[in-house]
């Protein structure tokens, strides 16, 4: 293999290596606590990772014990019990906590790339609670057709529903099969090169 053949190959496989490493995952959803026993108050924050444009983040919820109040976030209400497993949208939990942009208003959802942070919630248990269960929902309110390409979402890749604990989302997707496409052709190519190199 002649050096130029090698440092096409190097470079077709740091190309492949980045595509099948897309970001495409589960939100993050982090928070902190401050206050103390009996009267704690959990300000979580929610970063939209799903990389598709226009998939916006509408509802999150999380679960938690003993809860004595929760606060809106602008342009998002809070309401109490949701449990997603209705229609397969998530997993089988009442999520005593919730919001959702209650006006869908699209500059105020959580879009591509975004972290919002303002959900707060105060409970009254005697330790801080030091592992949440969260749900999220995403879905393209401008009337597009964005589709989330990974597999660890509930319901549909239209409307995706995501679930995880504390700061630990699902595990992010494996590659999709347009990524061992492109990874085919970069090898086929290479086969080219390699063979008008012997000529």
């Amino acid at each position: 293999m002649t050096r130029k053949s090698f440092l096409i190959f190097i470079l077709s496989c740091t190309v492949a290596l980045m595509m099948s490493t897309a970001a495409f995952s589960a939100p993050i959803v982090s928070y902190s606590v401050s206050g103390s026993s009996g009267n704690w108050t959990l300000d979580f924050s929610v970063t939209n990772t799903l990389g598709v444009n226009n998939l916006d983040i509408y509802m999150f919820g999380v679960e938690l014990p003993q809860i004595n109040q929760q606060s809106p976030t602008p342009n998002w209400t809070a309401f109490g019990n949701f449990n997603p497993s209705v229609a397969n949208f998530g997993p089988n939990i009442d999520y005593g906590t919730t919001w959702w942009n209650y006006k869908v208003s699209i500059p105020d959802m959580i879009q591509n790339g975004e972290t919002l942070s303002g959900f707060d919630v105060t409970v009254n248990t005697l330790d801080a609670p030091t592992s949440v269960s969260w749900f999220a929902a995403a879905l393209d309110w401008t009337g597009g057709n964005a589709s989330y390409p990974g597999t660890d979402y509930y319901y549909s890749a239209t409307n995706p529903g995501f679930s995880g604990t504390g700061t630990d989302p699902v595990p992010t997707s494996v590659p999709e099969p347009a990524t061992f496409l492109l990874v085919g052709a970069g090898l086929a190519g290479l086969a080219v090169l390699r063979k008008r190199s012997k000529i």
